[in-house]
């Protein structure tokens, strides 16, 4: 008999809140764009395989389209319940799954080896339908695009929805990784952005505003201030 001190035994393919932390520091000093593209590459074939709708957003996704920003990890928004995610995702034999209940967000632990390049475990975070702004599953088709990247089109976040995740989370964190993600996006799609300018919260375009204009000065932030359809 088991004593009353005794913990379960942990599930075959999962990770502990400790692992995770030491998952995240080997990443943070080692991780290459090589193995976020084949992390990217092998957990979208497992969603397609499954039928679920993605789309590549955050760090990577601005890679792919053209960001210097470094990043560490993968992020995808999924059309699906967390249900779906676990029987697509879970028991794969590159995937580590987390051992305790999820909810709205699914952080899970794709393996990359190739001869080429030492292998590593790659954070991939799964955000899903209704969680942090996201779309309904019906609506998901409507807010992706397709990027190329090395011969692979890979399903992104439009510009309209990444936007709108990027002005928000700047709004909750105020990081310096969205900060810079947001003056991306800005200088390199400033044509679309101001196109759909006014489908963006505009609480969240002026905190942005403000916060660059604070650190730029009002002359060089008027180029910003017009793309976001900030009058005056």
């Amino acid at each position: 008999m088991a004593s009353r001190g005794d913990q379960p035994a942990q599930e075959p393919g999962t990770y502990t809140p400790q692992q995770m932390t030491a998952l995240q520091a080997l990443c943070e000093r080692n991780v290459s764009n090589e193995h976020l593209h084949q992390a990217a590459l092998y957990v979208s074939s497992l969603l397609n395989s499954a039928g679920i709708v993605h789309a590549l957003m955050g760090g990577w996704s601005l890679h792919l389209r053209g960001s210097a920003r470094r990043t560490v990890d993968i992020d995808f928004a999924c059309g699906c319940n967390m249900n779906d995610l676990k029987i697509a995702l879970k028991g794969q034999p590159k995937v580590l799954w987390p051992a305790g209940p999820t909810s709205g967000v699914a952080r899970i632990f794709t393996q990359v080896e190739d001869q080429n390049m030492p292998e590593m475990w790659v954070e991939v975070d799964l955000l899903l339908s209704g969680a942090f702004g996201l779309v309904s599953v019906d609506e998901f088709p409507s807010i992706i695009e397709l990027i190329p990247y090395q011969d692979v089109n890979f399903p992104v976040l439009n510009i309209e929805r990444i936007m709108k995740t990027k002005l928000e989370a700047y709004r909750q964190r105020h990081t310096a990784k969205d900060f810079e993600d947001l003056i991306f996006l800005i200088q390199r799609y400033y044509t679309e952005i101001y196109e759909v300018r006014s489908a963006l919260d505009f609480n969240h375009r002026q905190a942005f505003y403000n916060a660059y204009a604070s650190r730029n000065g009002p002359q060089r932030a008027a180029r910003v201030k017009h793309t976001l359809g900030l009058a005056g």
